[in-house]
């Protein structure tokens, strides 16, 4: 044998007469031929090259072939490379979703905005409405003052309304809700009015007050009278 295999050739033997053995090694006409075959790399761990490749090299004394490079991959999108670990890139949330634009990981909350007793709090970052209602947080809180009753209209006492969510509250700040028939005060009463036609209990009083005033007429001449007589 001239040479053993390597990583990348076959074994290299020297010819020689079939008929006396005698090899050609050393001959004039020296001839070879390769048999068996090429041995495989032992390859040694892929290493980053810190560029988005990676690199591995064959461990196997005097192997001059050995040296591979390739680039960094990224099937599973965990933001390395599947083979050497290397950061090929970061989250990043250019779309404004709150998740990482390559693999969907949660990078933030909705923040920001204020809640008020008609809308949600508006998220600073996507713009979308989250959270609940604060019914404290009054969108339009408008003032009523005191109107006193007449007797022709009826009044109210001092309120305050939201247009937001339509409630009546007796509080400047919105805070004691009352309902709208309580900010309501009633007609005054007109005791200044005749009796009504066809009123029979304001009638028969009427008569009643004439038949007491005409016995009292009466009763006041007879007695006269008497008191003439008696001179």
């Amino acid at each position: 044998m001239k040479s053993a295999a390597t990583c990348t050739e076959k074994a290299v033997y020297y010819k020689s007469c079939a008929a006396c053995g005698l090899s050609s090694k050393g001959a004039a006409d020296e001839t070879t031929f390769f048999s068996g075959n090429v041995l495989d790399h032992n390859w040694g761990a892929w290493t980053s090259n810190e560029d988005g490749t990676h690199t591995r090299t064959c461990t196997v004394d005097g192997c001059s072939a050995g040296t591979q490079t390739e680039n960094c991959i990224d099937a599973n999108k965990d933001h390395k490379c599947d083979i050497c670990d290397y950061i090929i890139s970061e989250c990043a949330d250019d779309n404004k979703d709150h998740k990482c634009d390559y693999c969907g990981k949660k990078l933030t909350e909705h923040t920001g905005g204020k809640a008020t007793c008609k809308d949600k709090a508006k998220c600073e970052v996507c713009g979308a409405e989250y959270g609940e209602l604060d019914p404290k947080n009054h969108t339009n809180l408008k003032h009523f003052p005191a109107k006193a009753a007449t007797k022709d209209a009826e009044g109210n006492i001092e309120y305050w309304y939201c247009d937001g969510c339509g409630k009546y509250f007796s509080d400047k700040d919105g805070t004691k809700e009352i309902k709208k028939a309580d900010t309501v005060t009633a007609k005054l009463k007109d005791d200044s009015k005749s009796p009504q036609t066809g009123d029979t209990s304001n009638l028969a009083l009427w008569i009643a007050l004439l038949f007491v005033s005409g016995g009292a007429a009466i009763g006041t001449t007879i007695v006269s009278r008497k008191k003439k007589y008696n001179k």
